[in-house]
């Protein structure tokens, strides 16, 4: 897990339920799956009918790590252009008129803070998450996604703990430490193992080949070229 992410959150995908809608049209299909969360109703459903199914990125936790970041985005009040486009009244008509965009100062961009999601395990479905209409797609490789802190998505991550306070994450990489430690002892027994296999056959400690008659004279474990 990257130690960048300091907290922990709901996870956005399932909403803390453990669990994901399921739409039996696309299953039955044998296509891809689909999942979203539980904030909004999802328009693009039509006839799919859904059951529920455990959630694919937080591992039954409920919850997801985030971190906060900022992006500088196209201005939503100018779409980028740093004016707008005005009608001013005249004394016989009117004319259109060009002026500064207020909301981004004629910049055209803004800042937008987001919050940066990643599950405990990586989404093998294609998933969804979606906040006041838009949609943040979770790839069928990734468990990383960034949403943007505004409307619904602010509420939702309103409330986070810190990273520390997961029980389930410092299970996790305890579990994993204690692993990589077994992965390092069982390749230092395999070493010991071989080198031995090495001395009892006469063969080079290094490359494992014959020992030639020079070292074999001289009382050397390693040729000489191998040291």
């Amino acid at each position: 897990m990257d130690k960048d992410f300091d907290r922990i959150v709901n996870c956005p995908l399932c909403g803390g339920s453990l669990e994901c809608l399921h739409c039996n049209w696309l299953l039955e299909q044998n296509r891809h799956k689909y999942f979203t969360n539980s904030v909004g109703p999802d328009e693009r459903s039509g006839a799919c009918s859904y059951t529920r199914g455990q959630c694919p990125l937080c591992d039954g936790t409920g919850t997801a790590l985030g971190r906060l970041a900022d992006a500088t985005m196209d201005c939503k009040a100018c779409s980028g252009a740093g004016s707008v486009e005005t009608t001013v009244k005249l004394d016989i008509g009117s004319r259109k008129e060009r002026k500064q965009c207020s909301a981004c100062g004629g910049s055209g961009k803004r800042n937008q803070q987001r919050i940066e999601i990643q599950g405990f395990q990586s989404v093998r479905e294609t998933c969804y998450i979606r906040f006041d209409g838009k949609h943040y797609s979770l790839s069928h490789h990734d468990n990383f996604v960034a949403i943007d802190l505004e409307g619904e998505a602010m509420s939702f991550f309103a409330k986070w703990q810190p990273a520390s306070q997961s029980t389930y994450l410092r299970e996790r990489r305890a579990k994993e430490k204690k692993q990589t430690e077994e992965r390092a002892r069982q390749e230092e027994l395999r070493q010991q193992e071989l080198t031995q296999r090495r001395i009892n056959e006469g063969l080079c400690l290094t490359c494992g080949k014959g020992l030639g008659f020079m070292d074999k004279m001289s009382g050397r474990q390693i040729h000489k070229h191998c040291s």
